[in-house]
């Protein structure tokens, strides 16, 4: 795997979203809610998950992290200091520990 400075891959992810923005912009159907609301339904992921946040994350995004750690049980939230939304390339070292030590059990 080819390791990217994080101005290469700021790039590349802005190359991919603004290639893909009809895939953020195009419902069929807006108005069609799942039934019931998935977040109705978060006591029942039995998978072990990891909530990683970026310390610098819009308010609304550590609520909905906040939501997944409270409704999913044993889930563990690790805020990386430093990092925006896209934590793994604002702080590639801090994502990286989290998500090694969280694989690892510890």
């Amino acid at each position: 795997m080819a390791v990217h400075s994080g101005a290469d891959a700021a790039a590349t992810v802005k190359s991919l979203v603004m290639s893909n923005v009809r895939l953020w912009t195009y419902r069929t159907n807006p108005a069609r809610q799942l039934t019931p609301p998935a977040i109705t339904r978060l006591g029942e992921i039995r998978t072990p998950t990891l909530v990683i946040l970026g310390e610098r994350d819009l308010p609304h995004i550590k609520e909905i992290a906040g939501l997944l750690v409270a409704g999913i049980g044993g889930a563990r939230l690790v805020p990386v200091p430093g990092a925006g939304h896209i934590v793994n390339l604002d702080a590639p070292d801090g994502f990286n520990t989290a998500a090694e030590t969280f694989l690892a059990g510890r």
